[in-house]
């Protein structure tokens, strides 16, 4: 049994972890979630590991509690878990506190490859650095450091960067001397630069993917713009398809006529005139506008390429689909049908906060 606390020693939750192997059970049981514990936004051990984490001025990140453990036995005393594969938002910001430096020594396993690689853009997002702890024996920090500590040490003390890492896991399966290798590898590596968002990173890891491949960079960048092309088509063609839910609906709707306005600010203004509650209900769309309010705190004029460089890669795919979705020609007409719904949904949050009015009395 595991106490889980917070970052300033309290205890929030317990967590337990089965004896023995049944692959029947789940290996963990935790805490169910409450108002103290979330666990998108807890990090295992940094209570304990933040003055080690401020010291050394980075933190490693493991999965489970038993390879924190272990790594403390060792003498690794920056070190933090997040009690599975999932790596948030919330948690990569509660380390931001104290230090911007990231090393994943994650399971040798698809689940933490895949794991890595989502990081990598979660961490790059909150303007972090991050690099990669590969140990060869093993399957995860726990029995790394129990077969062979000196050689798990070293690779922590010499990690290499996220690209590298891909590329090792992934040569590790294909042979790049094959046409037919060239073509797989290019094929696995392509999502991956296409989330890059900073520029200098981005033309640093096609020339390393164009060595490797023995190819031109131009090649390797022309591939990585097909490919966002492509998947563009396909998630527009996908949206067309199968609408989604009602509220998502009206929020492309409302995104697209902000968008497609050659003055997106003073339309959203307009739209939302004498509207003081949240009526986007979609996360990113509602991320999207949020941007443009704080673009236009800081810019008196929008210069579309200038906000485009101030969004996120999935931020630029939602702004693309918004752009792109099909709105009555007449400005007018576009207006009065995403003001309606606006409206609409102020009227019902009205409705909702005075039902919820009359239940507290009533209980009182």
């Amino acid at each position: 049994m595991f106490p889980l606390l917070d970052v300033r020693g309290n205890i929030v939750g317990f967590s337990g972890r089965l004896i023995g192997e049944d692959d029947r059970q789940a290996k963990y049981i935790n805490t169910p979630e409450t108002e103290l514990y979330r666990k998108r936004e807890q990090v295992y051990g940094l209570y304990q590991a933040k003055e080690s984490i401020i010291q050394n001025k980075e933190v490693v990140i493991v999965e489970g509690e038993f390879d924190l453990l272990r790594c403390v036995h060792h003498g690794i005393g920056n070190v933090v878990a997040i009690k599975g594969s999932a790596f948030t938002r919330e948690q990569l910001r509660l380390l931001k506190r104290f230090t911007s430096h990231v090393i994943t020594a994650l399971d040798q396993d698809n689940s933490g490859y895949e794991t890595t690689k989502r990081a990598f853009f979660e961490i790059e997002r909150e303007e972090m650095t991050h690099a990669v702890c590969l140990y060869t024996e093993g399957k995860d920090p726990d029995e790394a450091l129990s077969i062979n500590a000196i050689a798990f040490k070293k690779a922590l003390e010499h990690p290499t960067s996220i690209f590298d890492a891909i590329m090792t896991h992934a040569q590790s399966r294909i042979d790049v001397t094959s046409e037919r290798g060239i073509r797989d590898l290019s094929k696995e590596m392509m999502p991956f630069l296409a989330q890059v968002e900073n520029p200098i990173l981005a033309d640093h890891y096609k020339k390393k993917l164009a060595d490797v491949l023995s190819v031109s960079v131009e090649s390797i960048h022309q591939s990585v713009v097909a490919f966002s092309q492509k998947r563009l088509k396909e998630r527009i063609a996908s949206i067309r398809s199968e609408p989604g839910s009602a509220d998502e609906e009206g929020d492309r709707f409302i995104s697209a006529y902000i968008f497609q306005n050659k003055k997106p600010y003073e339309a959203k203004e307009a739209l939302f005139q004498s509207i003081d509650e949240p009526v986007i209900k979609t996360p990113s769309y509602r991320e999207l506008v949020e941007q443009l309010d704080s673009y236009m705190g800081t810019h008196e004029t929008y210069i579309q390429a200038e906000f485009v460089g101030t969004l996120s890669t999935p931020l630029r795919e939602v702004l693309d689909i918004a752009g792109m979705l099909e709105i009555p020609d007449d400005q007018d007409d576009a207006f009065h049908h995403a003001r309606k719904i606006v409206v609409k949904r102020f009227i019902m949050a009205l409705r909702d906060k005075l039902r919820s009015s009359i239940k507290k009395k009533r209980c009182r």
